[in-house]
């Protein structure tokens, strides 16, 4: 549809609306007259009915008004109902006279009909234009009943933003060696807190590689090494953490400065059953080690019990470095980067939603010991380049944001922690390509639109190491 005729039928939709009000305005206001307005196809006249407080339904002579009949006679173990009346009193009438054998608890079984002789209650008011009446669906009445009505639940406060007075910022974690060697200005002014990967201390975003905060246990597999025992269960924690805590003090060296303390640990995820693909190596290390010691055991119980003891150990060695950092350092907000994560991938799929599954949403809740422990969360939002240029990629986004949000309120009663969403400029797969204005909008944007504190452009250096820059784009590719 063309933005004209969109226009016209706007246009006409407004008239109409002004046409019935402004009518409305000059038709007085009288109890229960005959409407005189020439408008009769609005609504059928009123002259055959009356007004029964607010209620425009014909009053029936043969049955009293339903509050008057429970003030007569209230029924057994219930509420005061006197809210329920109207303002102005009812007229005062004798009670019908009955038999003394009756009592008032048996009223109920009678099924001669009772009349009453009341008057009928005071008109009030009603509009010139009735609408007709509707009778509620069964849902409606029950979501209208003052009694079931109830507050909606209190949302956790909200950690206060680093910067007073900004309540979500644009953190620039690039390096910039290259753009130095060939004199190659950049204007950072616009990002809050201008840091890169390489190994400086005392900036304001601190970024921990596996050989950056303490004896990381992992496996390489390019050299086929394994480093630090190989798996949580073979490291040593206590070493972990003497190593951890120089560290600390060598790359943030104030105590009274705060920023952000990103931990980028990839090598194995917490969860046994989340180390798929390569990581399945972790599982296969894990269990020939249990194996070697226990080798009565049936396969299946040997998985099982391998798998106990590679959740405790992570459990160990990533909730042991968070502590260490919050005590150390309480200024900085201490997270894992790639954590929480919604595994929302198959945009390709037509019927794509970018909706987290109801597994990923069970095992981050199993993951409750992470998110108490970190005082702010570091989910990545990098983009493929088939999302370039589509709306699949907002859904993308959004879904692992709210994920995030949703798993930093979980039984924290101080407030939840901030989320910063990890974002690359260039694609993961192409990083010669740089992202529109659309594909921004659709990680910055709408980051900042559902609720994070804050973003992290991050870039490798891979991404910037020549002078060449790409047409038309600002000169970041240096």
């Amino acid at each position: 549809m063309s933005a004209t005729s969109t226009m016209s039928l706007f246009d006409k939709t407004i008239r109409r609306d002004v046409l019935i009000s402004s009518l409305s305005a000059y038709v007085p206001l009288r109890p229960c007259t005959f409407l005189r307005s020439p408008l009769k196809t609005i609504a059928p006249p009123l002259h055959k009915k009356q007004c029964h407080l607010s209620k425009m339904t014909p009053m029936q002579s043969e049955k009293p008004p339903l509050h008057a009949a429970r003030l007569l006679f209230p029924p057994t173990n219930s509420t005061p109902i006197r809210q329920s009346l109207p303002s102005s009193p009812l007229p005062q009438t004798a009670s019908p006279k009955l038999p003394s054998s009756l009592s008032t608890s048996s009223l109920s079984t009678l099924s001669l009909p009772l009349t009453l002789k009341t008057s009928p209650p005071p008109l009030a008011k009603c509009s010139p234009f009735p609408f007709p009446k509707t009778s509620p669906s069964p849902s409606e009445a029950a979501a209208t009943r003052p009694s079931e009505l109830l507050p909606p639940p209190r949302l956790p406060d909200t950690t206060g933003p680093l910067f007073e007075h900004q309540p979500f910022i644009v953190s620039w974690n690039i390096p910039d060696l290259v753009c130095k060697r060939y004199n190659i200005s950049l204007d950072t002014s616009p990002f809050k807190g201008v840091a890169t990967p390489a190994k400086v201390p005392g900036q304001f975003l601190s970024l921990f590689y596996t050989d950056r905060l303490g004896l990381y246990p992992h496996v390489d597999l390019a050299r086929r090494k394994q480093y630090n025992g190989g798996i949580p269960q073979r490291g040593n924690l206590k070493a972990s953490m003497n190593k951890a805590r120089e560290d600390i003090d060598y790359y943030i060296p104030s105590k009274t400065s705060q920023g952000l303390a990103v931990i980028d640990w990839e090598e194995w995820r917490p969860l046994w059953d989340r180390n798929w693909g390569t990581k399945r190596i972790y599982q296969t290390l894990s269990l020939a080690h249990l194996m070697q010691t226990n080798r009565s055991m049936s396969v299946h119980q040997a998985t099982e019990k391998a798998k106990q003891h590679f959740e405790v150990a992570a459990k160990s060695f990533m909730s042991g470095i968070l502590a260490m950092g919050r005590a150390m350092r309480p200024n900085y907000l201490w997270g894992f980067y790639l954590f929480p994560n919604c595994y929302n991938y198959g945009w390709s799929k037509p019927d794509y939603t970018g909706r987290c599954s109801k597994e990923v949403k069970r095992q981050n809740d199993e993951l409750l010991w992470l998110w108490e422990s970190s005082t702010a969360l570091y989910p990545s939002v990098y983009l493929q380049v088939s999302l370039a240029d589509s709306p699949k990629a907002a859904l993308m986004v959004r879904n692992r944001v709210q994920e995030a949000l949703r798993v930093s309120a979980l039984s924290r009663p101080s407030g939840t922690a901030p989320v910063f969403a990890y974002m690359r400029p260039v694609f993961v797969d192409q990083n010669r390509r740089f992202l529109s204005q659309g594909d921004l909008i659709s990680t910055i944007g709408e980051s900042a639109a559902v609720g994070v504190s804050g973003a992290v452009l991050w870039g490798a250096s891979a991404d910037y190491n020549d002078q060449v820059t790409s047409p038309g784009r600002p000169p970041l590719h240096c």
